[in-house]
């Protein structure tokens, strides 16, 4: 009888204590709130990882292990998940380094990319294992910091993918519901580690995990967890808290919204705005005081003071102030003015345009945007007196752009107009600096229509490359100029236009040059039936390139174009010399042109086929192998994976089979 009691009260504890158990995520997010989410732990060293993974293995991880083909080092992990399993066990946490890496290493060579397959088993044991220690409560804040950072590992050198779990793992299996499930798992367990490891402060995380499930159509359980994160934190007497919340309230907001409902994101902009307005108060206060100092120290560092004003007129923008920032910002504008020519100060350049970037974000007439225009004074200004620090493009594109976007192309025009003015009559020497304004200017009197303006800012932009002695910004707006004719339909205007840039190309020794504006010119004469014009730019560009050069990038598509083209007019002596010679002349890049080779090799063979003439289309079949067998030859040298070989392979027959040779080989 005693026994039969006993074994009752054992059962009603165990079912009691199973029913305090969290059941739901949130419940298990809550209990770890309540349990160390006010702590706040960094650096913690894990000595079950210790233990496990010893320094040089963390090394290994940490560095990919390199120096071998992908087959290799795939067996290197294998090898290292036995020996794990065999001295910790199954189930030890020491195995999820190297099922990550394992999952994360390619099977072979032409996996190395996004579309890379990968067995999702690994993944799935590395994030059972996981879970399972996490619902032990054993989970230390070491170990949570080493799991969470080991399943986010870095791929293996030479692996290029990011971490964005829906793109890894929809690319990596046809079983999508199945990897979308492993998706959401991962970024559950490493939300949970990190509040772990490091307390509150792994609550900044929470948005990743909450933007995954309203993408898989769970939104209202991220809101939910918005809402009992958000009601943790604003009851925590924790020194970060508000940065946090300043982090999280405006996901928050916009979770709600999409859950629709607007009137609790309302609400939430409300908490939002309080903690701003004290963060704004505090960081004027602290503005002031540097200010202060940074005003006494002006003559010693107008940088800083420049710097300070933007910094305090910023910060007045936040508080609504404008009348406030305007004045700190006119006079960081006449503080930037008088620093000498001598000194570089283009960081304080990036640092006025963002402030007026700001000013433009909040502008409401168009007065306030005469800020701009007071900036383009001052820097043009400046940039007169530097020689040779040409800037800034960026940014005044950047002011054009949003202009167009609001449709206002006609302000577009008039502001990129003034900077012209001001380019002209303050440095009428710098031709590219002008020619990047009318080349903006004669792009919008084209989208508007307006041809005739846009005719006379290219001619405009070509009387100014003239007078330099700058090749590169002559040859730009002569192919602007021609661009322009074109679509006024001005066909012997432009025709005349591209001679005389073809000229200038074919007399200039900048093989510079030569590559980056050939590669356009090649492309008009092609389309305008120009083939060998078009192989005089190539071999001239070859011919004045220096023996250390990258291989001409520039103009390697334009080389692929005029091969294709010749191809297409049944021309296949020109193709074949024109190879010859780009092997000959740049023979440490000869590998580049292998595939357009090979093409050309089965194109001549099936002209060959269609003519009877079988001993000449097997010896170009022959030479079409022959460059295949280089190019394989290349891949094993270098040590790279058989499966890339096989690939190339199977490539190599649908390619016979697309010009008539299926069983060629």
């Amino acid at each position: 009888m005693r026994l039969l009691v006993s074994v009752f009260f054992c059962f009603l504890l165990c079912n009691c204590s199973k029913a305090n158990e969290p059941s739901t995520y949130l419940e298990q997010v809550n209990a770890i709130y309540k349990a160390n989410g006010s702590k706040r732990i960094s650096n913690s060293v894990s000595s079950s990882f210790q233990s496990a993974v010893s320094d040089r293995d963390l090394r290994m991880l940490e560095q990919g292990i390199s120096g071998f083909g992908e087959a290799k080092k795939r067996q290197e992990l294998e090898k290292k998940i036995a020996e794990v399993e065999r001295t910790q066990g199954s189930n030890s946490i020491a195995l999820i380094p190297w099922l990550m890496q394992l999952y994360y290493c390619p099977q072979s060579v032409a996996d190395s990319a996004l579309t890379s397959r990968a067995d999702p088993g690994l993944l799935e044991r590395s994030l059972n294992i996981t879970e399972a220690y996490l619902q032990g409560g054993k989970c230390s804040p070491g170990d949570a910091s080493y799991i969470a950072r080991f399943l986010t590992l870095r791929p293996v050198p030479g692996f290029r993918v990011t971490l964005d779990s829906r793109r890894i793992y929809e690319s990596r299996s046809s079983e999508s519901d199945k990897t979308e499930e492993l998706a959401e798992r991962m970024q559950r367990a490493i939300y949970k580690l990190r509040l772990i490891s490091v307390g509150c402060d792994g609550i900044s995380s929470l948005p990743a995990l909450c933007a995954y499930l309203q993408g898989r159509g769970k939104g209202n359980e991220g809101v939910a967890l918005y809402q009992s994160s958000c009601d943790f934190l604003e009851k925590l007497d924790a020194e970060n808290k508000q940065q946090i919340l300043l982090s999280l309230y405006p996901q928050y907001m916009s979770a709600l919204q999409q859950i629709g409902q607007p009137s609790a994101a309302q609400d939430i902009k409300k908490k939002l705005e309080v903690i701003q307005a004290k963060q704004y108060d505090t960081q004027a206060a602290r503005a002031q005081e540097t200010l202060l100092l940074a005003r006494k120290r002006a003559e010693v560092d107008p940088v800083g003071l420049v710097e300070n004003l933007l910094s305090s007129a910023q910060v007045s923008l936040h508080q609504k102030k404008k009348t406030d920032a305007l004045a700190l910002y006119n006079e960081a504008l006449n503080a930037y003015s008088s620093i000498p020519p001598e000194d570089d100060v283009s960081d304080v350049a990036e640092s006025l345009w963002a402030t007026v970037n700001l000013f433009l974000a909040s502008a409401e007439t168009k007065a306030d945007e005469s800020i701009l225009y007071q900036l383009v004074d001052a820097f043009e200004k400046r940039e007169a007196s530097v020689k040779g620090r040409h800037r800034a493009q960026a940014d005044i594109d950047g002011a054009v752009d949003r202009f167009t976007e609001l449709h206002r192309t006609g302000d577009a025009i008039k502001f990129l107009r003034y900077v012209l003015e001001k380019r002209r009559k303050l440095r009428p020497g710098d031709a590219a600096a002008i020619q990047d304004i009318t080349r903006r200017l004669q792009s919008l009197y084209s989208e508007t229509g307006d041809f005739d303006k846009s005719e006379e800012f290219a001619l405009d932009a070509l009387k100014s490359a003239e007078m330099s002695k700058d090749e590169g910004v002559q040859l730009r707006a002569l192919i602007d100029l021609a661009t322009t004719y074109k679509a006024e339909h001005k066909f012997e205007g432009a025709d005349a236009t591209i001679t005389k840039a073809v000229n200038i190309v074919l007399k200039s020794k900048n093989s510079q040059v030569v590559s980056e504006h050939g590669y356009a010119l090649i492309s008009w004469l092609i389309e305008d039936g120009k083939l060998k014009e078009a192989e005089t730019i190539v071999r001239h560009a070859y011919d004045i390139a220096p023996s250390t050069n990258n291989g001409l990038p520039f103009l390697q598509h334009g080389v692929s174009q005029l091969l294709s083209a010749y191809q297409h007019q049944s021309k296949f002596s020109e193709p074949e010399a024109l190879i010859d010679f780009l092997k000959n002349k740049d023979p440490l890049h000869a590998n580049t042109w292998m595939p357009a080779e090979n093409e050309l090799y089965l194109a001549i063979a099936r002209e060959l086929k269609k003519n009877g003439k079988t001993a000449e289309v097997k010896a170009y079949l022959g030479k079409s192998k022959i460059v295949f067998d280089k190019q394989i030859a290349e891949i094993e040298l270098r040590n790279l994976d058989r499966q890339y070989v096989d690939r190339l392979k199977k490539e190599r027959e649908a390619t016979l089979a697309r010009f008539g040779f299926a069983s060629a080989e």
